[in-house]
């Protein structure tokens, strides 16, 4: 069966995040994702991109989104 797509194409970047790594979004190439100071992350920090059943490429998880850290109370 022939891959149909050898790119996952552009994740995405959310709100407040910052993504490194990627280049062509190839199968195999991993992104990782982390949030400015004073947000936390909330979901994978790290996608892979991979093949599908039906042989396309795609992430392994959706991309995470950064959330505002809660002040912690005194």
């Amino acid at each position: 069966m022939k891959l149909q797509s050898s790119s996952c194409g552009n994740p995405g970047v959310p709100p407040k995040a910052v993504l490194s790594g990627g280049g062509k979004f190839a199968v195999g190439d991993r992104v990782q994702y982390s949030c400015v100071p004073g947000y936390v992350l909330d979901g994978h920090a790290t996608l892979t991109c991979i093949t599908n059943a039906g042989n396309t490429a795609v992430w392994d998880f959706p991309a995470p989104i950064c959330r505002a850290r809660q002040a912690t109370p005194t």
